[in-house]
């Protein structure tokens, strides 16, 4: 691969870190058939995970539904809160300050989610980090490297601060306490693609810092972990 240019294996790289995103959020939503549909039509190439085992288990939806509330609806107390702010208090609170800063950013960037939560939520935290990464593609496709820069840093951003604050925490809750095979494997995957994406953020924003190019910089994987 050429370093010295933005090819098309560089926007592959990149369609396939936000295509996760995207099917995880979706993933995590209130399953229904179209839920479901997405990931039996996003082919595998099309990913930066192996969707395989989520795709090998036993999908009833009224199981599922059920198994979705317990983990993160209620009415009950919830197994797996999908709230960031839910991890950085002792007591479990949500709409907090975590959430109006989370809410800020959004605006900040344009970022509205049809969910009635709050912002906080996972399924936002995981499309916002899609969108910046589907903001960071069409930049390097119209040749703006230094927009391109940008997204990638606000991908680290907000990775680092609110994201990666407590996304194991919550993927451990959903595998440990799912009680369909689907919700179980969703963790795993969950918690595997975040495990990859955090040495290709920090790693990414300190070659930049180094003076690398950004084509140099998106070709250069990122270092092995136990992840």
């Amino acid at each position: 691969m050429n370093d010295s240019t933005i090819d098309e294996d560089h926007l592959a790289t990149e369609r396939r870190r936000g295509n996760t995103y995207k099917l995880l959020a979706e993933l995590l939503r209130q399953p229904d058939e179209e839920v479901l549909g997405l990931l039996e039509e996003t082919e595998e190439t099309e990913l930066a995970v192996d969707p395989a085992a989520l795709r090998a288990v036993e999908t009833d939806l009224q199981t599922m539904r059920v198994d979705h509330a317990k983990l993160f609806v209620g009415p009950y107390e919830l197994q797996a809160p999908p709230y960031e702010s839910a991890y950085l208090h002792d007591d479990g609170r949500v709409a907090t300050e975590t959430t109006n800063t989370v809410q800020t950013t959004f605006l900040q960037e344009g970022f509205d989610i049809d969910m009635d939560e709050p912002a906080d939520h996972v399924v936002a935290e995981l499309e916002f980090m899609y969108v910046l990464v589907l903001r960071e593609v069409e930049a390097l496709a119209s040749g703006n490297e230094a927009e391109a820069v940008s997204y990638i840093e606000k991908q680290d951003e907000f990775f680092s601060v609110h994201l990666d604050q407590w996304i194991d925490e919550f993927a451990a809750k959903v595998r440990q306490n799912a009680e369909t095979d689907f919700y179980e494997q969703l963790g795993a995957a969950l918690k595997r693609f975040v495990g990859q994406e955090r040495p290709v953020l920090s790693g990414r924003i300190a070659r930049l810092e180094n003076g690398e190019s950004l084509p140099s910089v998106l070709s250069n994987p990122p270092l092995a972990t136990d992840e």
